[in-house]
């Protein structure tokens, strides 16, 4: 050997260097590709939560209105209003 670097040499530590780039840019994809369906499940996660917090907000006021009081007592608690009379069938 006269102290000269051969043409397969280069050859060959292109080819490994290009094994190894494409190596680490198919991990980089699969990671992406893990995260982007990471996301998307978050998004829906939320999503479904931002409605039953919005069904709950609902109930709520609901609740604490006259009408629901109102139904309460009347249809559950048997309640009548001054002046009101109930008539039941025998």
């Amino acid at each position: 050997m006269d102290g000269q670097i051969k043409p397969r040499f280069f050859v060959i530590i292109t080819v490994m260097l290009l094994c190894v780039t494409a190596v680490v840019m198919l991990n980089t994809r699969r990671a992406e590709n893990d995260i982007a369906l990471y996301t998307a499940e978050a998004e829906a996660t939320v999503e479904r939560l931002n409605e039953r917090i919005s069904e709950k907000e609902s109930t709520l006021t609901y609740r604490q209105s006259d009408a629901y009081v109102e139904r309460v007592a009347r249809d559950e608690l048997d309640m009548l209003r001054p002046g009101e009379y109930c008539y039941t069938a025998r």
